[in-house]
């Protein structure tokens, strides 16, 4: 066994000197594209907060996704492929001031506006030709939203989801709609 075990290994000791290493000549080379993308658990992400006692931003859309298109010398129309409604949800239960005269108490707080900004949507070149476009959404009408309990460990509030927890406005009329020109 010992002599077959050291023939075997001697035969295979000397095929690999003699053994004459196999190069491949490369003939041309190509790219491609690699990506990853870690998405968020929905349409929408919660904000920082506190939002106790505060403004604040509960919920805001996670992103907007236009998918990857073909380039078209043509104007184009692209759909957002984000699955499912996208909110803006907005706390304010801020303390007020109180004001009056003889016993009559009211209170106020300040107005408030959410502003959305959109950066120049421009060519990965590097030219950074500024490319033209446009953005056009189409909104509901704004509802209510039960923001849930507060958190006795944080004394905040621990938002509830969207589903489930909107509702109608108990004074419509206390809201303009800057995206239309026109107040309900």
């Amino acid at each position: 066994m010992k002599k077959i075990l050291f023939t075997t290994l001697l035969a295979s000791s000397a095929l690999l000197i003699f053994a004459k290493p196999a190069n491949a000549e490369e003939v041309g080379s190509m790219e491609s594209d690699l990506g990853i993308r870690f998405d968020t658990d929905g349409p929408v992400q919660p904000g920082p907060g506190p939002f106790k006692d505060n403004l604040a931003l509960v919920w805001t859309p996670s992103k907007f996704d236009f998918g990857r298109q073909a380039a078209t010398a043509n104007i184009a129309t692209y759909s957002n492929t984000v699955a499912g409604d996208q909110y803006i949800v907005v706390n304010d239960d801020r303390q007020g001031t109180e004001t009056g005269e003889e016993g009559a108490k009211v209170v106020t707080t300040s107005a408030w506006k959410v502003t959305a900004s959109l950066s120049k949507l421009v060519s990965k070149d590097s030219s950074a030709t500024e490319l033209p476009s446009k953005l056009t959404f189409t909104l509901g009408d704004a509802q209510s939203y039960n923001i849930g309990e507060v958190d006795p460990d944080t004394n905040d509030f621990l938002p509830n989801p969207i589903e489930g927890n909107l509702g109608t406005l108990a004074d419509p009329n206390n809201i303009c709609l800057l995206y239309t020109s026109r107040c309900v």
